[in-house]
């Protein structure tokens, strides 16, 4: 039970760090890959619109408390505007970006069900890519920590 929740936990607050770790220790928690799949689908997708309607309800009182967003908010508005639904769904493919973006797309006029639409798709693609990336490193870091263990 308690793998279950680090992988809920782990998806909603980090990703694809997290995932890694739950796919290293997978044996170990006794998980099987369709619940770590599902799980992580939903953390990510939870915390996506969660600060999609952060943005959309505090995103402006933020970015005058911090002038500092408003230089990174300027760009992002700008490929929001340019190409709105591939940002959507190729930001969910960009490390480091998730929580600003998806605020600053909350501010961006776009609406909800659009949103969560979009990335509803971009995560159904993203879980099981970053687990197959997960999977492979524990397999080579696996097959290296024996090698050196061995010799």
């Amino acid at each position: 039970m308690m793998g279950l929740l680090l992988v809920f936990l782990g998806s909603f607050f980090e990703g694809e760090i997290s995932l890694v770790a739950i796919v290293w220790f997978r044996e170990t928690l006794q998980l099987n890959w369709a619940s770590i799949a599902g799980l992580a689908w939903l953390g990510t997708f939870l915390y996506d619109a969660f600060a999609f309607e952060c943005g959309r309800r505090h995103g402006k009182s933020l970015r005058e408390r911090w002038p500092a967003l408003e230089k990174r908010a300027g760009k992002i508005f700008g490929w929001m505007e340019r190409y709105p639904s591939f940002f959507v769904f190729v930001l969910r493919f960009q490390i480091g970006l998730r929580t600003l973006a998806n605020g600053i797309i909350g501010q961006s006029g776009m609406s909800r069900a659009r949103f969560l639409g979009i990335n509803a798709l971009a995560v159904t693609l993203w879980v099981p890519f970053v687990l197959l990336l997960a999977e492979i490193f524990r397999i080579i870091a696996g097959a290296i920590l024996q090698a050196a263990m061995a010799g």
